[in-house]
């Protein structure tokens, strides 16, 4: 779900959290239930001709989180690269912080400011990008290392779902909420660390369009603990647009050597 993926990126509040309060022990094996749901999901998002197609996508979106409003342009690539780049307005003036990954180092710069120098990125926010996903968490779950749970029939936003249970490779896990209508993921919940107090998030997409055959979420509705505190409405979705060269890297910095005589 393009909505989705950076957002693992978050930081918690508290950097000295016990993360190892939200690791579960991993499923032997997916069953058989996920499995059919995945796979009726995947056809509804628009079938594998349609899916395939699709190598890279940018997406233009209006956000607001709390009391601040920002443009997100979210740029993916397969099978995991993405480029984020995030323009506040403050007093006039905008602030532009971008994020990339490209498969292997993860980095940011604030490109606004002349004499910010691009940064690596480690920890959990790099092994969040590495477990990452393209377009949906279930396109190339297999080759991703997810791991799925059927949990039952469940009733989201007065609605019967098919509810599944993700435990990622680390054994962290997201609750990925399935329409029984249309079989798309209606809510991507997960749990996390807020001041050392385990905290539901749930993002609702509340909008679909079809772009070049396929489904993608066009309004997103963000809660914690059921509070709504965020939302994002997509403007402009581009599928397999023109990237330029070296993206998704690291930007490389030249240094200057100032001899005195």
């Amino acid at each position: 779900m393009v909505a989705g993926t950076p957002a693992t990126l978050a930081k918690d509040d508290d950097e000295d959290s016990p993360e190892l309060l939200l690791v579960e022990s991993i499923p032997a094996s997916t069953d058989t239930a996920s499995r059919k749901i995945i796979e009726t999901h995947l056809r509804a998002l628009g079938g594998p001709e349609a899916l395939v197609r699709i190598q890279a996508v940018r997406v233009t979106s209006q956000q607001r989180e709390g009391k601040t409003e920002f443009e997100e342009v979210l740029i993916q690539a397969r099978p995991k690269r993405f480029y984020q780049q995030i323009t506040t307005t403050h007093l006039g003036t905008d602030e532009v912080l971008v994020t990339g990954f490209d498969g292997e180092t993860l980095w940011t710069q604030e490109t606004s400011d002349k004499r910010a120098l691009p940064q690596t990125i480690s920890g959990k926010e790099l092994a969040a990008a590495q477990e990452g996903y393209f377009l949906d968490p279930c396109l190339n779950w297999e080759a991703n290392g997810y791991t799925f749970a059927y949990m039952g029939e469940v009733k989201s936003t007065g609605r019967k779902h098919y509810l599944l249970k993700l435990f990622l490779p680390s054994g962290h896990t997201r609750f990925l909420y399935f329409d029984a209508k249309t079989l798309l993921i209606t809510r991507i919940g997960r749990e996390t660390l807020i001041k050392r107090t385990i905290v539901d998030m749930d993002d609702y997409f509340t909008s679909y369009e079809k772009v070049q055959g396929v489904w993608f979420p066009t309004a997103v509705e963000k809660r914690m603990e059921d509070e709504v505190y965020g939302h994002s409405a997509v403007k402009l979705i581009e599928v397999n647009p023109q990237l330029e060269p070296g993206l998704f890297s690291m930007p490389q910095v030249q240094e200057i050597w100032l001899r005195q005589r």
